[in-house]
């Protein structure tokens, strides 16, 4: 929901019944249901969706809707037992009103359900099937949002377009891991397949971030590690000499030696050993204090 848009050739219509309406087309005369909250169900949005797309809604409704019977006892949870279900049918919408507890009352429509029939496997608490189907439908939507919070790539953000770019990204992650163990059959964490994921969104932009020569060492090789490059020692042609990089212009040293990593002419006086193990620490140090 985008709130009220300003005024504008993209200016849009953002009531909860049009939002509903172009979220379901695509699936529009499918015969399928659609659940909603309470912030969108009513009773001309399940009318537009029976009559216009065959599509059959349940949902929470919201006492004060304008639309709705004026009988009070439905809405009232006084004088009425705890589990108990009221039934108020319409023409094509059936609306149900539960005491979930000591002091609340719950309101269902659907278009979907046009029986007062109780699921036996609620046992003591007698909810009507419509409820627990509700329950039992709406419960995609919430494991949606658990999975796309435990790993998220969200961050605070002011910009309302890089917020959208978040939680495209999150549900991108949730739906393609789904599409892939459902094509590969292998067995793989979300954790494992996410990152393998973001490694691969990643990859040729760390190739290319390599290639980079103002790179700070340390970070070319951390970049290089994370691209899988191996490098490949650059030799010159070994009658090739040249002047030592860092001696001045009066000493004009010349060597055949270069440097590893950059590729530098160097003589004795500026070349230092390390081994293997000290040779990346050595790296940072030699660095700082050129």
């Amino acid at each position: 929901y985008c709130s009220k848009q300003p005024d504008g050739p993209y200016s849009i219509s953002n009531s909860p019944k049009d939002v509903v309406l172009r979220a379901i087309a695509p699936i529009s005369g499918s015969g399928r249901g659609v659940t909603v909250d309470n912030y969108f169900c009513s009773i001309p949005l399940a009318h537009e969706l029976a009559n216009n797309h065959r599509l059959s809604l349940v949902g929470t409704v919201r006492k004060n809707k304008k639309e709705l019977p004026n009988i009070t006892v439905y809405k009232d949870h006084k004088e009425r037992e705890l589990y108990s279900s009221l039934f108020v049918y319409g023409e094509k919408a059936t609306l149900l009103s539960y005491k979930s507890k000591q002091k609340k009352v719950v309101l269902l429509l659907s278009t979907e359900h046009r029986s007062d029939t109780i699921d036996e496997m609620t046992g003591d608490l007698q909810k009507p099937e419509m409820l627990t189907h509700y329950n039992r439908t709406k419960g995609g939507v919430d494991t949606l949002d658990q999975l796309k919070a435990t790993y998220s790539v969200t961050r605070k953000t002011n910009r309302w377009s890089l917020s959208l770019f978040f939680s495209m990204m999150n549900t991108a992650g949730v739906n393609s891991y789904v599409i892939y163990l459902a094509n590969s059959g292998k067995e793989i964490t979300r954790r494992d397949f996410l990152k393998t994921l973001a490694r691969e969104l990643c990859i040729d932009h760390l190739k290319f971030r390599a290639t980079l020569e103002n790179l700070p060492r340390q970070l070319k090789l951390k970049v290089k590690e994370l691209a899988g490059i191996r490098d490949e020692p650059r030799r010159r042609a070994e009658t090739a000499a040249g002047r030592c990089a860092y001696c001045s212009w009066r000493q004009n040293r010349k060597t055949k030696v270069t440097c590893s990593s950059c590729n530098r002419y160097i003589c004795k006086e500026h070349t230092t050993n390390f081994c293997t193990n000290c040779s990346e620490d050595a790296g940072d140090e030699v660095e700082e204090e050129a």
